[in-house]
Order: structure tokens, then C-alpha cells, then sequence
């Protein structure tokens, strides 16, 4: 599957005009740890690794423009051990993670979330609260292929704006945590163009 996304901060009003007439399908706590290299092999290309509840998920980006070249994030998820290891090349020698720290794959980060999960109209709202107090808010379609990347991201863009919210680049909850903890790391992917320059503000 292919995730279609757009992150929003979300005053109390914009919060409320999403909401109105959602259905909150789940709400629940998890802590995720983000891997990468010492030199950021996978954040510089827009590649963000993670265990979620000891769950592995590797989300790779549909294509790397600026990032504030593009309204819309679109990702391919990898969610089995089978397909990250093929795709970061790993050696099948121990378990999962000992190849992993062989690989000099190493942890960059954990923040635990608060998510509540919304449905509206086809479409899914997540509302996230991090253990700093940082919030976001995510609108987001699932599609099974590349041709419903453009009618999707449409899709969203037309239900955002229905809703007036302002479609432009946010911190999401890990980018808020290396701008807090690694601003070197952070500058750097301003460089490289994974995010704005606008996102240190």
C-alpha cells in the first residue's frame, strides 16, 4: 500500500470544524524508535525507520523533490523484516536487530504518541500528542497502486481546504523531536532539501 498524507497544526477552531461529524475509531499510546546510520544514510533520502511497539516499519519516499516543492507526502510502507532487509541490504547472519547494529544501523530517537483516530468521509484524521507536548494532526488515504497517487493527493487538498486549513509544511512528531535534540541533524536535512528552511521557525 501507499501512504497519502498531508500533516496539519491545527488551532482549536480547525480542530473542531475537522471533527465535526467524525467517528473516532481508536485512540491509544505507542512509543516508536527511529534508526539510522551515523552519517543519516536513510533520513537524507527522506527514508524513515522505526520500530513502533517492537514492530518494524520502513517508510520510503514515492519520489525525493524538495520537500517544500510538494503539498502532499507520499510513502511506500514496508512493514515485514523480509522486506526492509532486502531493501536496506542487510546480511542474514543473527536475529533482525544484531543485523541491524552490524549494519551500523543505530537508534536516532524514541517519543512516545497519544493518537486519537478519526474517520470522516473516507478519509483518515489522526491527532497525535507527544510525551513533550508537541501536536499534530494528519490527514491521510491509503491507495494500492501509482495511479491513484494524483486523485488521492487531489482529494486531500479539496478536503483541507473544504475545512480551511492551511496547506503548507509542518514539523511532523520526529522532525520536531531531531530539531529539539540533534539541531545538527535537522540543519542538515534543510540542506539536503528533505525539509524547508521554513520548518526551523
Amino acid at each position: 500500500m501507499i501512504e497519502v498524507e498531508k500533516k496539519f497544526l491545527l488551532s482549536d477552531e480547525e480542530r473542531e470544524r475537522l471533527l465535526e461529524g467524525a467517528e473516532l475509531e481508536s485512540e491509544r499510546t505507542f512509543t516508536d524508535t527511529y534508526y539510522d546510520t551515523s552519517d543519516y544514510a536513510l533520513t537524507t533520502k527522506d527514508t524513515w525507520f522505526r520500530f513502533r511497539d517492537g514492530k518494524c516499519e520502513l517508510k520510503v519516499p514515492r519520489k525525493m523533490d524538495d520537500y517544500d516543492e510538494r503539498a502532499i507526502d507520499q510513502y511506500d510502507e514496508l512493514l515485514t523484516e523480509q522486506e526492509i532487509r532486502q531493501y536496506l541490504s542487510l546480511p542474514a547472519h543473527k536475529t533482525f536487530k544484531e543485523d541491524l547494529e552490524y549494519s551500523g544501523y543505530r537508534s536516532i530517537g524514541t517519543i512516545t504518541t497519544h493518537r486519537k483516530a478519526w474517520r470522516k468521509e473516507g478519509f483518515g484524521i489522526d491527532i497525535d500528542y507527544t510525551d513533550t507536548g508537541y501536536s499534530v494532526g494528519e490527514i491521510e488515504l491509503l491507495v494500492e497502486d501509482s495511479e491513484g497517487l494524483e486523485e488521492a493527493s487531489r482529494k486531500i487538498v479539496v478536503f483541507a481546504q473544504k475545512h480551511q486549513l492551511t496547506l503548507t509544511p509542518v514539523r511532523g512528531k520526529f522532525a520536531e523531536h531531531i530539531r529539539v535534540h540533534n539541531p545538527e541533524h535537522f540543519q542538515l536535512l534543510i540542506d539536503v532539501g528533505v525539509f524547508p528552511a521554513s520548518l526551523k521557525d
